[in-house]
């Protein structure tokens, strides 16, 4: 039974007496607006974890099947599918893989393990290119330092190399209280003296 055969034979009543006894039974879940078709992408799947949630329908517990899928709603590696039961119409979500929550939330689908596991993996792939770029930089502009704070060719030996002036004293934190606290880094202060 297909959805829009499953919405045709439902009966409308426009008359509801204080005595009806009414029960509405809802077959499926919501259904997004969003939902791409599986050839839309290429997604990771747990299959051992998505063919356990393919065994019973919600509504009538008859077996689901992956062709009578709606649509899937991407979220990055995997995604959450919408599967129609093919006897009662019923449509059920699927999350085709592991997830996990972050901090004490445990609100919405969690966050698919793959994704957080490309994300690390990324993360240190790119983490060691950025890690040499910031070591050359930092080594490129403490030679130019050096240089540019180098006197040659001066006659007056007092303006020669770097004039650094140290405070290693206990600083105050600017909190509201007068408490002092040692931060164990000195506060250097570089005047240069190039004559040229």
């Amino acid at each position: 039974m297909t959805l829009w055969k499953f919405f045709s034979e439902i009966e409308v009543h426009t008359e509801v007496n204080k005595g009806d006894n009414i029960e509405i039974e809802l077959l499926f879940d919501y259904i997004p607006s969003d939902l791409v078709p599986l050839s839309h992408f290429r997604f990771i799947v747990d299959l051992g974890f998505m063919a356990e949630q393919l065994k019973l329908c919600q509504s009538c517990q008859s077996t689901l099947h992956l062709y009578n899928a709606v649509g899937v709603k991407p979220l990055g590696f995997s995604g959450l599918m919408y599967v129609q039961c093919p006897e009662c119409g019923g449509v059920t979500k699927i999350i085709l893989g592991k997830t996990h929550h972050s901090g004490n939330s445990k609100r919405g689908c969690g966050t698919f393990d793959i994704n957080t596991k490309a994300a690390t993996a990324r993360e240190y792939e790119v983490g060691q290119v950025l890690e040499w770029h910031a070591k050359e930089s930092e080594h490129k502009y403490l030679l130019e330092e050096v240089i540019g704070c180098l006197n040659i060719n001066t006659e007056n030996e007092e303006g020669k190399g770097i004039t650094v002036s140290t405070d290693t004293c206990w600083q105050k934190k600017g909190s509201g209280r007068a408490y002092n606290s040692v931060s164990g880094m000195p506060l250097i202060e570089f005047n240069p003296t190039r004559t040229e």
